[in-house]
């Protein structure tokens, strides 16, 4: 099993983050370590994080908000670990999603990673298998594609 580094990043979403967090720490695949990048929070967040008994968890808070890609860059140099990945502070992880993911990766050393599909909570409708696309080789033009670069 390898180590991975799970990275959080947040700003003023300190109710949202719990759920988010303890998602992470649960997740069945345990191997991991948390590192949550406070971008500069006003809503005790720090508090909270302060209070996680977890020796998994890693906290950083920015003085002054950054923005999202300045608060993952300080959790990439943060991380100690090789493998990455990337939970926004408002989602949920399903408890088995990085165990799939890395028995995945595991069985197909060749890929440089793999993501996942979801499902909004606030939607009544949920999502089925006819509704998800499955790519595998090169994804890399699609992803930006899909984002709109």
């Amino acid at each position: 099993m390898k180590p991975v580094s799970v990275i959080i990043p947040t700003y003023n979403r300190r109710e949202k983050l719990q759920l988010s967090v303890e998602s992470v720490l649960g997740q069945s695949y345990s191997d991991i370590e948390l590192i949550i990048i406070d971008d500069g929070s006003t809503d005790q967040t720090d508090e909270y994080v302060s209070s996680l008994a977890d020796k998994r968890v890693v906290y950083h808070k920015f003085s002054k908000n950054q923005g999202v890609c300045a608060a993952r860059n300080k959790g990439v140099e943060l991380a100690s670990h090789e493998i990455i990945a990337f939970q926004d502070s408002d989602d949920i992880w399903k408890v088995d999603k990085l165990k799939k993911q890395m028995d995945y990766w595991e069985n197909n050393k060749d890929y440089l990673m793999v993501y996942s599909a979801y499902q909004k909570a606030d939607k009544m409708r949920v999502p089925d298998s006819h509704d998800r696309e499955q790519l595998e080789s090169n994804v890399y033009l699609h992803l930006l594609w899909r984002i709109g670069i």
